[in-house]
């Protein structure tokens, strides 16, 4: 007997909601429609949709020439970035390397990138064997495709330091340029030129 009165409520209330709330459904669609509208407004721009799928490159490795910059303690003639997409698809995963006659010898970086929902913008990560962590974002520069991110880079020993790169990437070249940051001026360091290479 208790669980018929315990359908019935339960119906009397379906049904009590359903006569005196078409407007509450309607309500609730609309909220409905809203949520939708605010996860689509939430979704990454064009901007970082195209880097991330021209950076994982149809799987194949960004490889540039270090000839200008080689050292006795510096001797890797290339080095190469390879980049998969992220699982839920809003960024991606890479590794940059020192490469030796073609073949990788050692991974330097270990890399992350992704599109924070929350706070609307493109977050860089990447850790180096030594442990050195570099935090930042990404964003378009409004110069055509070019990239600008800005990290915090803190080594083990609790020393950081502010770096600057400016890339632009097409379906064939990744350029990157480097900055320091030296009292309040940005300093060039580096330019690499990246060429695909089928892995």
């Amino acid at each position: 007997m208790a669980r018929m009165w315990n359908l019935s409520a339960v119906l009397g209330l379906a049904v009590a909601l359903v006569a005196a709330g078409g407007d509450v459904a309607s309500n609730e669609t609309a909220e409905l429609r809203g949520a939708r509208q605010t996860h689509a407004d939430r979704q990454p721009p064009d901007w970082f949709v195209t880097e991330v799928r021209r950076l994982v490159n149809d799987g194949d490795a960004w490889i540039t020439d270090n000839a200008p910059y080689m050292s006795d303690d510096e001797p890797w003639a290339e080095y190469g970035m390879v980049w998969q997409r992220a699982q839920d698809g809003n960024g991606a995963t890479g590794r940059l390397s020192g490469l030796v006659d073609g073949e990788e010898r050692a991974t330097f970086w270990e890399m992350r990138l992704s599109w924070d929902e929350e706070r609307q913008e493109a977050r860089m990560w990447q850790r180096s064997g030594d442990g050195t962590v570099g935090e930042g974002t990404m964003k378009a520069t409004g110069h055509g495709i070019e990239t600008e991110s800005i990290q915090t880079f803190t080594e083990p020993d609790g020393t950081t330091s502010e770096v600057r790169h400016l890339a632009t990437t097409t379906e064939d070249t990744h350029v990157t340029r480097s900055f320091h940051r030296v009292a309040d001026e940005w300093q060039p360091r580096r330019e690499y030129v990246w060429k695909k290479r089928p892995r």
